[in-house]
């Protein structure tokens, strides 16, 4: 699995495959709902709605969908010339964001309501690996190949800052969901820095050790960063840091397979979803709170 995400009210995960498909799931009880969509391509990104009325995918095959989630009908199919790596919607969902990557290192701006492709920037030189708005929607950041991460204002998408600190790819970039914290990833240097906002000032350069990042994740109180990857070439890791001190508090391998590459927190802060390359998606109880044991999605 690429990526999976919650809906809203935590009763519905859905994931993104390498299989092509894009799979929806009863949260709770593991059930499969069905598949929504397959894309020609492998799926990378899958992003609910705010509303939880839609979701938004995206894949290799240069298409993200817009997807309506009463009836699986397809709304929107909309693409700018590059692989889709990660795509995201602002806070009022009117607008759609796609990270695209090697044919074109572009950011393209969508409108939901009707597919119309609105802006492009091309401010990064490698492949656009990640994309988000803070909750206000006044500020979008990037990450990309190159190792820097924009951050801009919103709707003008003036740049206003350019964050290096990664040796290579810049994977994941996330603001918190309280707006106070921004994190990236570097998917090779093995750190991941977090930023106080809305200036951004470094306040920890956090290390997994030898092992590689592929997805952050913020809890919903923001008060712990999420990461996973894989400990080559034993283990997929999941790891979990308290953002009042910058402690590693958890490290969860169990279950994981050889490589973790999506994450997502339950919007209650109980579970969180691990996306294993093996196509499982892995729910497991969150540690900061509980005692850690697991259950498994095909």
């Amino acid at each position: 699995m690429n990526a999976v995400a919650f809906s809203p009210d935590g009763r519905l995960l859905a994931s993104a495959s390498d299989d092509r498909s894009v799979r929806l799931w009863n949260a709770r009880t593991g059930q499969s709902l069905g598949t929504i969509t397959t894309h020609w391509q492998e799926a990378t990104s899958v992003v609910f709605s705010h509303d939880g009325t839609f979701l938004v995918t995206g894949s290799l095959d240069r298409i993200a969908k817009i997807i309506r989630l009463s009836d699986f009908a397809e709304l929107q199919s909309v693409g700018g010339g590059g692989f889709v790596q990660e795509v995201a919607l602002t806070p009022d969902d009117s607008m759609l964001e796609a990270g695209l990557g090697y044919s074109t290192n572009d950011l393209c701006e969508f409108r939901v309501r009707d597919g119309m492709w609105l802006s492009i920037i091309r401010d990064h030189w490698g492949t656009v690996w990640s994309v988000d708005f803070a909750p206000t929607g006044q500020l979008m950041a990037t990450s990309g190949a190159d190792g820097r991460t924009f951050i801009y204002s919103y709707p003008n998408t003036t740049r206003l800052y350019d964050l290096g600190g990664h040796d290579g790819d810049t994977i994941a970039v996330r603001f918190s969901p309280d707006g106070r914290f921004l994190a990236n990833a570097g998917e090779y240097d093995h750190h991941l820095n977090v930023y106080a906002m809305p200036q951004p000032s470094l306040r920890y350069s956090l290390s997994p050790g030898n092992r590689f990042v592929h997805r952050i994740a913020f809890s919903p109180d923001s008060r712990y960063l999420a990461s996973v990857g894989e400990q080559y070439p034993t283990s997929g890791v999941l790891l979990m840091w308290r953002l009042s001190d910058g402690r590693l508090v958890s490290q969860f391998t169990q279950g994981l397979g050889s490589n973790a590459r999506g994450v997502a927190y339950s919007p209650d802060g109980s579970s969180i979803a691990v996306g294993l390359a093996d196509g499982t998606v892995l729910m497991v109880r969150n540690p900061v709170t509980q005692p850690a044991s697991s259950g498994g999605i095909e």
